[in-house]
């Protein structure tokens, strides 16, 4: 049950990335923003931390996730410029 929440998670998290990609285009943002991707990054290590959790080995998930995102967005900005 658990895996299947976190998978849901993960689907709504790039889901999102439609509404993101626009918002950046529109305000002429990059897709890769790397004050915002430190600054998830330290949070993450901090939560890391006070939780007892491996914070290098969730800093590598965080960085898939945001792989996965950046795709996305990249791939619908891709389709908005083809048509």
């Amino acid at each position: 049950e658990i895996d299947n929440e976190l998978f849901n998670l993960i689907y709504q998290r790039t889901h999102i990335a439609k509404d993101i990609v626009l918002a950046k285009e529109y305000l002429g943002m990059p897709v890769y923003d790397k004050t915002r991707e430190e600054a998830v990054h330290a949070k993450i290590e901090k939560l890391s931390e006070e939780n007892g959790i491996d914070a290098v080995i969730i800093d590598q998930i965080v960085d898939m996730l945001t792989i996965l995102s950046k795709n996305e967005q990249k791939e619908i900005l891709r389709r908005n410029n083809n048509g």
